[in-house]
This record gives C-alpha cells, structure tokens and sequence, in this order.
C-alpha cells in the first residue's frame, strides 16, 4: 500500500498544476515501454472490424471489461 503522506503530497501537487500524470507516467517509465491499457487495446481491436455493427456490439461488452460492472441490488 501506498504512503499515505506521498500520496497526499503528489495529489496536491497535481491540484495546484505543477505535476500532470503524463510527468508521473515518464517519471516511472523513462524509456516508454509501458505498455497500452485494457482501454487502448480494445479501442485499437475496434477500430479494425469492418462492420458497424459488430463494432456497436463488441464495444458494449468491451466497455464492460474496460469500466467495471454496475453493482446490481438484491431484490
């Protein structure tokens, strides 16, 4: 788990504007080889389908997989 007190430190640093994540992300990965997010290959595997319709579908769960699940209430 994270310090608590860095933690603090870094999200004040970033409300006052003085550090975005894109300095925190080349801060940890100099070289840039992190690679993509869930979210970024999905969009990027989308994009590829020929068909609309298939994107419309896939995108529905992909953003599921991307997002969470809304909690469902036990009735």
């Amino acid at each position: 788990m994270a310090d608590q007190k860095l933690t603090e430190a870094i999200v004040q640093m970033m409300d006052a504007g003085k550090v975005s994540v894109a300095d925190l992300i080349a801060a940890m990965d100099p070289d840039g080889s992190v690679q993509s997010t869930v979210a970024e290959y999905a969009e990027r595997c989308l994009t590829a389908l020929r068909s609309n319709d298939s994107r419309r579908s896939y995108r529905t769960h992909l953003r599921r997989l991307c997002d969470g699940i809304d909690p469902v209430e036990a009735s």
